[in-house]
C-alpha cells in the first residue's frame, strides 16, 4: 500500500483512519441485525488485520538496518569490554583481601588501644580513692590523661578505613547486600503484606502463560472460557 510523495507509515496511518470511520458506524452499542451488518464488520476486520501485518512488516523493513547497525557495533566492542570487565574482576580479588586485611589489623589494633585505655581508667580511678598527696594526685591526673589519650586513638582507629589510590583515584571497601531466597513461603509471606498488586500481577502472568499451555484448572483462580471472533 502506498500514496504517492507519502511515506508508508502515513500511508497506513491514513488507511487506518478510513477503517477507523467505518467502524465507527457499528460500534455504537446496537447489536448487528442483519447478514450484511456482519459481512460489513468482518470485512472491517479482514482489512484491519491486512494493515497491521503490511505496516509491522514496513516496519521490520526500517528498522532492520539499524538493527544489524547496532549489531555490528556491538560486536565491535563487546570484545573490549568483555576483557576489561574480566580485569577488574580479577584484580578486585586480592585488591579486596588486602583492604579486608588491613581493615581487620586497624581493629585490633583498635580493640587493643580501647583494653589500654581502659586499664589505664581504672587505674586513675584506683589512685583516686586513695590520693593523699601531691605526688599521688599528679599521678592520678597523669593516669587519667593517658587514659583519656588512649580513648581517642582507640576511637580513631576504629573508625579509619582503609583506602589504596591509583590513577588519581582512592579505592575502599563498600559494602553490597542482595536477597537470597531460603524460604519460599515466609518471602510469599513477605510480598503478600509488602507488595500485594506487585504479587498479583506476577501471579497472573504466571497463570495466563499456563493457561495458554493448555491448563485449566490451577489453584486460587477462576479459568473463564471466553469466545470471540479471530
Amino acid at each position: 500500500m502506498s500514496i504517492p510523495n507519502s511515506t508508508p507509515d502515513i500511508a497506513y496511518s491514513m488507511a487506518v483512519d478510513d477503517l477507523y470511520s467505518e467502524a465507527a458506524n457499528f460500534v455504537d452499542g446496537e447489536p448487528v441485525k442483519t447478514q450484511g451488518e456482519a459481512d460489513a464488520l468482518a470485512a472491517i476486520i479482514t482489512g484491519a488485520k491486512q494493515i497491521r501485518k503490511d505496516a509491522d512488516a514496513a516496519r521490520k523493513t526500517e528498522k532492520q538496518p539499524h538493527d544489524d547497525a547496532a549489531k555490528a557495533v556491538q560486536a565491535k566492542w563487546a570484545p573490549v569490554l568483555t576483557k576489561v570487565d574480566d580485569v577488574i574482576t580479577a584484580v578486585q580479588k586480592p585488591l579486596t583481601a588486602w583492604l579486608l586485611a588491613q581493615e581487620e589489623e586497624r581493629q585490633r589494633i583498635a580493640q587493643e588501644t580501647q583494653a589500654e585505655a581502659d586499664r589505664l581508667a581504672e587505674q586513675a580511678i584506683a589512685a583516686a580513692r586513695t590520693s593523699g598527696s601531691l605526688e599521688s594526685l599528679t599521678a592520678t591526673r597523669e593516669l587519667q590523661d593517658a587514659a583519656f589519650d588512649a580513648a581517642k586513638v582507640a576511637k580513631r582507629a576504629g573508625k579509619a578505613k582503609s583506602h589504596v589510590h591509583g590513577g588519581g583515584r582512592a579505592f575502599g571497601l563498600r559494602t553490597y547486600w542482595e536477597a537470597s531466597l531460603t524460604d519460599s513461603g515466609e518471602a510469599l509471606k513477605w510480598a503478600k503484606a509488602r507488595h500485594p498488586e506487585e504479587l498479583r500481577e506476577f501471579l497472573r502472568e504466571l497463570a495466563g502463560k499456563a493457561v495458554n499451555a493448555g491448563a485449566r484448572e490451577i489453584p486460587g483462580f477462576t479459568i473463564n472460557q471466553e469466545r470471540k471472533v479471530a
